[in-house]
């Protein structure tokens, strides 16, 4: 990713019109997509006559070094998944989900506030937190369980990205 930006602001500095980035391997993957965005970033900054930052767009790419091999499948032997119309509140209640810094501890933490018993449940995964809700017998509805373990492991992912969560919300 870096290296793109460097290259397209080096570009931009040169007035230069063509850019070239090969994708000859996995962590290359995306490159020249990059590098197109990073060369946006450029001319809009150029045209403010300011730091490409703020310019409304994104140039974070999460890559891998190796990627690991994709499942083929026939249509034939697959169901095509279909999302639920209908959605129903747990009659045990809702969560809050969220980031919380607890006092006296230097790291962040995911917590789930449940209603309407108030209770808080604080843990460093999604895991450890979604355990505790079902030991606790706090849920009574699978699709309950699913969205829980979904926004959990966002709100997981944002704290090991250094992100701020809101439930709900996209990640990035």
């Amino acid at each position: 990713m870096g290296i793109n930006a460097t290259l397209a602001g080096i570009a931009s500095e040169l007035n230069a019109d063509i850019l070239f980035t090969p994708e000859y391997s996995d962590k290359a993957i995306g490159s020249v997509r990059e590098l197109r965005i990073a060369s946006e970033m450029m001319t809009l900054a150029k045209a403010r006559k300011s730091a490409p930052k703020d310019v409304g767009l994104d140039l974070l790419m999460l890559k891998e070094k190796r990627r690991k091999p994709v499942m083929r499948f026939h249509d034939k032997e697959s169901i095509v998944a279909k999302e639920n119309a209908k959605w129903k509140l747990d009659p045990k209640g809702y969560f809050r989900i969220g980031i919380c810094e607890v006092e006296g501890e230097s790291d962040r933490k995911i917590y789930a506030k449940h209603s309407p018993t108030g209770k808080r449940i604080v843990g460093r995964s999604a895991k450890e937190v979604m355990d505790t809700i079902l030991r606790l017998d706090m849920v009574s509805l699978l699709e309950h369980v699913s969205y829980l373990s979904k926004e959990l492991t966002k709100a997981e992912l944002a704290l090991r990205l250094n992100r701020s969560y809101e439930q709900d919300e996209a990640l990035f």
